[in-house]
């Protein structure tokens, strides 16, 4: 290893150190600043004990929306030092307002400032989003589509095969997993082995200021030094010689826009995790809405032109994000109530889709209300920019289970993993009815006679 690899490694190492005390202080700074407004007695907003952090709250939080929507525009929680916001109108208009609501500090948990698109404010976010959305157009997209259609068809034929699945092992994670390694072409035999030091980053991202929450993001930093480490060759390789990959793509020399190594290493680390995660989510979530609603899967299966509404559905009841933070810049008014500058603000995606002022009878799954203008992707500059992406995998995996599958249903316990951001399952056992004869089954049995 040269001089110069040693100086960057170390400069690397430095400025991990320098994100865990960014981290901590900004915690701390929340923490005085709910001390501070309980001495003086002053109210910004009402108080509320609604816990996003809470068991029963990450157990089931459509409660705690439920009492926020119910209210006030927005809310005080002392106990994290924390505004929340839970209205469509409200929410839709913070995640617009990037000058008084900024995400330079991330839109995670803790106050962070990282080289990525969704840790940034235009002019940067635009300048680092430019070069991650070229692996996105249209035309991007159609090239895609080819390997989108053949990861979804192969998994979905294993599950067919064995009838009784995991959902969350088989295909959540799986087509979504497989998809981002390739678009960024990691090799294969390491591609594992990212996925798992993404899931110990994201998991870290939000979690609170507990003793498991600061030794979560002891994990966490040693699996972005790792990753860094496997990351820094390639990044270099394909400045030097290209390819079509997402990687190559972020390298790419771009005049005084071209990213620095750092900014592409952040940048692939953030894709690794969040192009992967939201997709695993909304997966694991329709299918369990399609095994506790049969009535549903029927309609899919009689009308495959529901299929969209059925994901944009999904995606507004049960958000795959519950909600990200901002940084009041500036004394930012909400309804009646101010938040104040430097407040740490937690812009509630979940609460919003659920809105009854927005959504009539907004905690049932409803295949005929079509909410295309669901807050679950985000909105404004950092609107997601895998939307159509993650549309594409899920429509695949559905087209293919509806010619096939006459009924799925529950084949025992299932559970949501417990994150405070993230709504999704860990484990959903399912069993899937097929019709009378599946021809590739049939196939398969004639070819299994034929091998004897």
């Amino acid at each position: 290893m040269d001089q110069t690899e040693v100086t960057r490694r170390i400069r690397f190492r430095a400025s991990l150190l320098k994100i865990g005390t960014q981290g901590l202080i900004g915690v701390a700074r929340d923490r005085a600043t709910a001390y501070r407004y309980a001495l003086t007695g002053r109210e910004t907003a009402p108080l509320t004990d609604f816990d996003p952090f809470a068991p029963e709250t990450m157990r089931d939080p459509y409660p705690g929306y439920r009492a926020l929507l119910s209210g006030s525009k927005v809310w005080y929680s002392r106990k994290r030092g924390i505004w929340i916001i839970p209205g469509y109108d409200e929410v839709k208009q913070a995640l617009r307002d990037n000058d008084a609501l900024s995400s330079a500090e991330s839109q995670a948990r803790f106050r962070v400032r990282l080289k990525t698109m969704n840790a940034t404010d235009p002019p940067e976010h635009t300048r680092l989003r430019h070069s991650v959305s070229r692996a996105f157009t249209p035309r991007a997209m159609k090239s895609w589509e080819f390997h989108v259609n053949r990861a979804a068809d192969e998994l979905v034929n294993a599950m067919i095969r064995r009838q009784r699945v995991e959902i969350v092992a088989d295909l959540a994670k799986p087509l979504p997993n497989r998809l981002i390694t390739m678009m960024l072409a990691i090799p294969e035999e390491d591609r594992q082995q990212f996925l798992d030091w993404a899931d110990t980053i994201n998991e870290a991202a939000f979690a609170p200021l507990t003793p498991h929450g600061i030794a979560m993001n002891m994990r966490s930093s040693q699996a972005v030094i790792a990753m860094y480490r496997h990351l820094a060759p390639m990044i270099k390789a394909r400045r030097s010689a290209p390819g079509d990959d997402l990687i190559s793509m972020l390298a790419a020399p771009a005049g005084e826009s071209t990213l620095s190594d750092d900014e592409v290493f952040w940048t692939t680390s953030m894709l690794v995790g969040a192009g992967s995660e939201t997709t695993t989510n909304l997966i694991s979530g329709l299918f369990l809405t399609l095994a506790q609603r049969p009535d549903v899967y029927s309609r899919l299966r009689e009308n495959p032109e529901l299929i969209r509404p059925a994901i944009d559905e999904q995606l507004r009841l049960v958000s795959p994000v519950q909600g990200f933070y901002r940084t009041a810049t500036r004394d930012y008014p909400v309804g009646e109530h101010t938040i104040p500058a430097g407040a740490r603000v937690l812009v509630l995606y979940a609460a919003a889709n659920r809105d009854p002022r927005h959504y009539p009878d907004p905690d049932d799954f409803d295949l005929d209300r079509n909410p295309t203008d669901h807050l679950a992707f985000g909105s404004g500059a950092h609107y997601c920019l895998g939307t159509h992406l993650t549309r594409m995998e899920v429509s695949r995996v559905l087209t293919q289970l509806i010619q096939r599958v006459k009924a799925i249903r529950l084949d025992g316990e299932y559970r949501y993993m417990v994150n405070a951001t993230m709504r999704g399952l860990e484990h959903l056992p399912i069993e899937l009815v097929l019709v009378e004869e599946d021809p590739d089954l049939r196939v398969a049995h004639f070819g299994a006679i034929g091998a004897r």
